[in-house]
């Protein structure tokens, strides 16, 4: 993960490519070691998608 200061503010997201077979489930627990409807919004609003977006495999999702 990137840790900057900006504004006295950390941040702390990433990118990370999403792989063929990869659900919201798989992605949520290689990230924050589980899965919780919680965590898969934040990745979701992060990436400016809702439940039915569709992602495919190659495309950078940010990880809050």
């Amino acid at each position: 993960t990137a840790g900057v200061l900006s504004n006295l503010r950390k941040v702390t997201s990433y990118a990370a490519k999403h792989k063929s077979g990869d659900t919201g489930e798989k992605i949520c627990k290689s990230v924050y070691g589980e899965y919780t409807k919680e965590n898969w919004s934040k990745i979701l609003k992060a990436n400016n998608m809702n439940e039915s977006s569709t992602y495919h495999p190659g495309q950078e999702l940010i990880i809050p």
